[in-house]
């Protein structure tokens, strides 16, 4: 299945923010779009990114401060990943032991 795919300009239309503010994100590392040839192009997961960012910046975080939690956050979820993946394989393991008894 594709992923939908913005432009910074349809990006900056949807969220209410200028493409400079999108591209200030960028230079500050909270963001990393992927690029097709000079565009820029964003993911879902990226646009739901910049959306926390710009909630965040409204209450007051400093943008210091929310690439630490967004960054807290990727940890987290890899960590998740990593934990589901090793239940997965200790339950085959347990399940080979039981077959061969």
């Amino acid at each position: 299945m594709s992923q939908k795919l913005y432009t910074i300009s349809e990006l900056a239309f949807d969220l209410g923010v200028s493409a400079r503010a999108i591209r200030y994100c960028e230079s500050k590392g909270l963001v990393s779009p992927k690029r097709l040839g000079p565009v820029r192009v964003f993911t879902t997961e990226e646009r739901k990114r910049l959306r926390v960012i710009l909630r965040m910046k409204r209450l007051g975080f400093s943008l210091n401060r929310i690439k630490t939690f967004l960054d807290q956050q990727a940890d987290l979820n890899r960590e998740d990943h990593l934990s589901g993946a090793l239940s997965a394989v200790r339950k085959c393991i347990a399940k080979e032991k039981h077959n061969r008894l």
